[in-house]
């Protein structure tokens, strides 16, 4: 059609307040925020938080000075495209970084919601099926609102409905990748227990011992009481009884009694005050499976709590790339760190969750054919197992072959594994240690 025939060409304002104009943008815009609940939904259900955009910076206008468009409508357009920004931002517990020429500023706020936070689960006693939007309300505490904090969390979630429940019964997919399952298996020795009946927190390592065997270290440590008023038992000694898979008697030896006081509940390596005292068990044990009999008793005398737990010894004396499992010190300041890394007999802590103000020493051996000493190297990795950043490994000064020496005071809070991995002229070795940052 030629510009003789087009109203618009010739009226270049003609739908500027052309009602029929106007309802059609609202039906657009509804339908458009139609589509979007879809994609609200499949994010909020996938823990997903969609950070929109606007390259435009502060815009003033949506169309170009020459389109045939009037400032109304070009002002409704503009409003709607950055609405829908918003939108999209806000139901998702995103951020939307639109109308601001500085977009530096909103992608640093995106990268520190996405590299430290909290997560929080729970387990609805009501337990809905209706496919339905249920709220969540998140608050912080009076003494938290008067030191100037502020919360940012979900809003709420879509509950699945009964078909979904049925399908996710069904559903055989291909589950956890394998190369997941080992940070999640490390992962995993840092969780908090909640088996009510439990009195201590335990590490236990391997290294070469003497004529093929192994030796076995249990370190154990007091867990903090739960509750003062209740006078909650505190552990005083661990008994240990190990024995092969036929049975014969490996070990039997009782620990000596803690000294020193437990912190209270609540408190963690690395903060002020008092740390429980970790005490230690050695013995050689064959390579092969081995059952251990815990027997915790209290500081006061009677027994508190008792524990079989199965585990594999390995062989280290195998032509095999190899190393002993990494014992992780912490310190707070360098004279701590100094007497721990000079000291080959240190114990270290069973605990693995350290405050950012400390520095953390893990010291291993690596064991290859005859005398070979094969070099080890290291790499952070987050929770999700992605690369964080690579970690020097050095020569030990006692207490192994190899150390690492890590700083957390530029770490972000959260959880951690560390990937040692050593290789020599007979294949390679992995071991990985978690631990957890707070602040």
């Amino acid at each position: 059609m030629g510009a003789a025939g087009n109203p618009v060409a010739n009226q270049p304002l003609a739908g500027e307040n052309d009602p029929r104009e106007q309802t059609g943008q609202v039906f657009a815009q509804a339908d458009l925020y139609s589509q979007l609940r879809d994609v609200f939904i499949a994010a909020t259900r996938n823990n997903t938080a969609i950070y929109t955009l606007d390259p435009r910076g502060l815009a003033t206008n949506e169309f170009d000075i020459d389109e045939p468009v009037g400032p109304q409508q070009d002002s409704a357009a503009l409003q709607a495209s950055t609405d829908s920004l918003r939108s999209i931002a806000s139901e998702t517990d995103g951020r939307a970084i639109v109308g601001r020429n500085d977009l530096a500023k909103g992608l640093e706020l995106a990268m520190q919601d996405s590299t430290a936070y909290y997560m929080i689960g729970y387990t609805s006693s009501q337990a809905p099926v209706d496919g339905k939007f249920h709220q969540i309300k998140v608050t912080l505490s009076a003494s938290a609102r008067s030191r100037g904090l502020q919360i940012r969390a979900r809003r709420g979630y879509w509950a699945a409905t009964t078909e979904d429940v049925v399908k996710a019964s069904k559903a055989t997919g291909p589950g956890v990748p394998d190369t997941m399952k080992p940070v999640m298996q490390a992962l995993s020795t840092i969780a908090v227990s909640v088996q009510a009946g439990k009195y201590v927190r335990t590490w236990l390592g391997t290294e070469r011992g003497e004529n093929g065997k192994t030796k076995v270290s249990l370190v154990w440590e007091p867990l903090p009481q739960q509750s003062s008023n209740r006078g909650d038992p505190l552990a005083g000694r661990v008994t240990v009884l190990a024995a092969t898979e036929k049975g014969d008697l490996v070990y039997r030896g009782r620990s000596p009694e803690a000294a020193g006081a437990a912190p209270a509940a609540g408190a963690t390596p690395g903060a002020a005050g008092p740390t429980p005292a970790a005490r230690e068990l050695i013995f050689e044990a064959p390579p092969g499976k081995l059952e251990l009999r815990m027997t915790v008793e209290g500081a006061t005398g009677g027994v508190l709590d008792q524990e079989i737990r199965n585990i594999m010894i390995p062989d280290l004396t195998t032509p095999k790339a190899a190393m002993s499992t990494p014992r992780v010190y912490f310190a707070r300041t360098p004279r701590e760190l100094q007497a721990i890394a000079a000291n080959a007999n240190a114990v270290p802590p069973a605990s693995r969750e350290f405050s950012r103000t400390t520095r953390l020493l893990i010291r291993f051996d690596s064991y290859g054919p005859g005398n070979e000493v094969p070099t080890p190297t290291a790499a952070l990795l987050n929770n999700n197992g992605q690369k964080f950043t690579d970690v020097p490994v050095t020569a030990a000064t006692a207490g192994g072959t190899h150390q690492i020496d890590l700083s957390l005071a530029t770490i972000p809070p959260g959880e951690y594994v560390i990937e040692i991995t050593v290789k020599g002229t007979a294949g390679e070795a992995k071991e990985l240690v978690a631990f957890r940052v707070v602040s």
